[in-house]
C-alpha cells in the first residue's frame, strides 16, 4: 500500500477503528471538510491537494481513493456526468470494494452516495491519479441500462 505523505497520513489517522461503514463514512466526512471546492484543476498527490486545501471533483476523489486504499479497501476513481436542474457536468467519485461489494462514494457532495442523476461512464482499470480514465470519460463502453419489468426505453 503506498501513500505519498504526511498530511494524508494525518487525515487518515483519525479515522476510528469500527465497522467499515463508519471508517468510510468518517473518510468521507474528513476528505469533504479538508478540500474547499474549486472549478479548477490542479495536479497533485492527495498530500499536496490536502495542503492547498481546494481541488474539483477529481481533487476529492482522488484523495478519498487514496485514502481508502489505505485503509485496506480497493477503490477506484469514476469518471462520468452529474445530471443537475441546468443541465449535465463531468463528474469524478470514487467506487470502493467492501465485504458488502462495490460501493459508490462522492466526497465532493456532502451527502456521499451517488444516486439516479449519476451517469458513469469509465472505472480505469488502474486508478493511481486523477487523470486516470480522463480521456475515457465519452467511451461508452462501460455503460449499463436497467429497467424494470413494464418500463418501455423506446423513443
Amino acid at each position: 500500500m503506498s501513500t505519498d505523505g504526511g498530511p494524508l497520513l494525518d487525515l487518515v489517522s483519525r479515522v476510528p477503528t469500527g465497522p467499515d461503514s463508519l471508517r468510510l463514512r468518517v473518510l468521507h466526512l474528513l476528505v469533504h471538510e479538508s478540500i474547499r471546492y474549486e472549478r479548477t484543476y490542479f495536479p497533485g498527490t492527495p498530500s499536496e491537494i490536502l495542503t492547498r486545501g481546494t481541488g474539483d471533483c477529481k481533487a476529492f476523489a482522488q484523495v478519498f481513493c487514496a485514502g481508502a486504499r489505505h485503509l485496506g479497501f480497493p477503490a477506484k476513481v469514476v469518471h462520468g456526468l452529474l445530471a443537475s436542474p441546468d443541465g449535465y457536468y463531468a463528474h469524478a467519485w470514487v467506487t470502493v470494494r467492501t465485504p458488502n461489494g462495490w460501493q459508490e462514494w462522492d466526497p465532493t457532495s456532502s451527502y456521499p452516495f451517488p444516486d439516479a442523476r449519476y451517469l458513469r461512464f469509465s472505472v480505469p482499470r488502474e486508478a493511481a491519479s486523477a487523470f486516470d480514465g480522463e480521456l475515457a470519460i465519452f467511451s461508452l463502453d462501460s455503460i449499463r441500462v436497467w429497467a424494470r419489468p413494464g418500463i418501455d426505453l423506446a423513443p
